[in-house]
């Protein structure tokens, strides 16, 4: 094992001349990809589903593919038996109360629509590696599937879920929901596809497309190994909390911190999946992360407070992301180290540090933005309050200001 490229021809001959015959030894090229591979890998579904009345199957493009209906009672059986596992594949998490959602929950409570349940759901996409059935059968077929996911309609099974379990003694008889098996290699480009193509019942954006990025696995087993839960997924609990980071507010908080980018981070909140996603979470570990969080909600949390400084209050509301910039660059400087030497080894340290220092750094911070300020427009009054807002904010708009706030000196001795 090592993270370097695979031997050359040279020892791949010595390998053959000296071990080809002997089947007690074996050769594996391993380095750190795999290990990642490994350790994000989900575990296998193997799945029963009874379908119901006649289906349709055909073969073609060297895939299989099973069109067929099935009762909500077989959806809720599956969900029971492995939940969230069939839904890996999926780019969303259940979202809750959405309309589509309480569509679903109207449909099955009133008696004469639920039997038409199958008419009014946009179905659910199955993709599996093989799948199996007595085809020979006339209809009712029971088709088993190796390497189960749902990558589309998991809106549909987990609102088929609760609601069954709400309601577990009313009649599901003649309830079905239209099902599509597709048996395709283990193709993730052709996955990936096929679940951007059929996810089009709640409206994807580009952090759903994102969600199962590895880098975004990684950052959510890392932080949960630092004790965080990253939501890399939207979902319907948005619980708040220092542990609880939402990606999105990841990618704020990083892009304004530790990627130089205030006066972009600001203005530009639907290009962080997108335009900006690379520039964000590249070379990104969960303690760079958390920390950019934490600087950035107590910023926020410091501009909300009410000061009768006309000075500094002129400024607040242009300054935020600027002053959490800072407020990073700062607490490197404090720790004597630089971003990438920041990880999990010494997280502990720099977050107890951070706690101690981040109130008196604060105000040196700001003091100096301030400072900044006035000499950045000219103005020798020692208050802000008297300029009209609009200048102020055209300085924020300049590139400079940026490189003048990262070549502060050390501010806390």
């Amino acid at each position: 094992m090592n993270n370097g490229l695979k031997w050359d021809a040279n020892a791949q001959n010595y390998i053959e001349n000296e071990f080809g015959g002997q089947n007690q030894v074996e050769f594996e090229y391993f380095n750190h990809d795999d290990i990642i591979s490994r350790i994000t890998k989900t575990k296998d579904v193997k799945a029963t589903i009874q379908l119901s009345g006649k289906a349709l199957r055909e073969d073609f493009n060297y895939k299989s593919v099973i069109l067929g209906r099935v009762n909500v009672t077989e959806i809720h059986k599956l969900m029971k038996a492995h939940g969230d596992q069939l839904l890996e594949k999926n780019i969303r998490r259940h979202l809750g109360k959405t309309l589509v959602n309480e569509g679903i929950r109207e449909t099955l409570l009133h008696d004469e629509n639920k039997r038409n349940f199958f008419f009014f759901n946009n179905g659910i996409t199955i993709i599996c590696e093989k799948s199996a059935a007595n085809y020979l059968q006339d209809q009712d077929w029971i088709v088993k599937v190796d390497k189960m996911q749902i990558i589309n309609g998991g809106q549909t099974c987990r609102t088929i879920y609760q609601f069954i379990e709400e309601y577990p003694d009313r009649d599901y008889a003649n309830v079905d929901v239209l099902v599509r098996i597709y048996e395709i290699d283990a193709d993730e480009k052709m996955i990936h596809d096929i679940t951007l193509a059929t996810n089009s019942q709640n409206p994807v954006d580009f952090r759903d497309l994102k969600s199962n990025n590895k880098d975004q696995i990684l950052l959510e087993q890392g932080a949960s190994e630092l004790g965080y839960t990253y939501k890399r997924k939207r979902d319907h609990q948005t619980a708040s909390g220092e542990k609880v980071i939402l990606s999105s507010v990841a990618a704020e908080s990083v892009f304004t911190i530790w990627r130089d980018s205030p006066h972009k981070a600001k203005y530009n909140k639907t290009e962080y999946f997108s335009t900006f996603y690379d520039k964000i979470f590249t070379n990104l570990n969960a303690s760079q992360m958390i920390m950019a969080v934490l600087i950035f909600r107590y910023c926020d949390n410091y501009r909300r407070r009410i000061s009768t400084d006309p000075e500094i209050q002129a400024q607040r509301k242009f300054s935020q992301y600027f002053l959490a910039m800072m407020m990073g660059k700062q607490l490197l400087l404090q720790m004597n180290i630089t971003l990438d030497q920041l990880d999990h080894r010494n997280f502990q340290t720099v977050h107890e540090t951070f706690e101690q220092v981040k109130e008196a750094l604060i105000v040196k911070c700001e003091q100096y933005l301030v400072r900044v300020l006035q000499e950045m427009l000219g103005y020798l009054d020692p208050s802000l309050d008297r300029i009209d807002g609009r200048t102020i904010a055209s300085v924020f708009r300049r590139f400079d200001i940026i490189d003048r706030l990262n070549n502060a000196p050390k501010l806390l001795q």
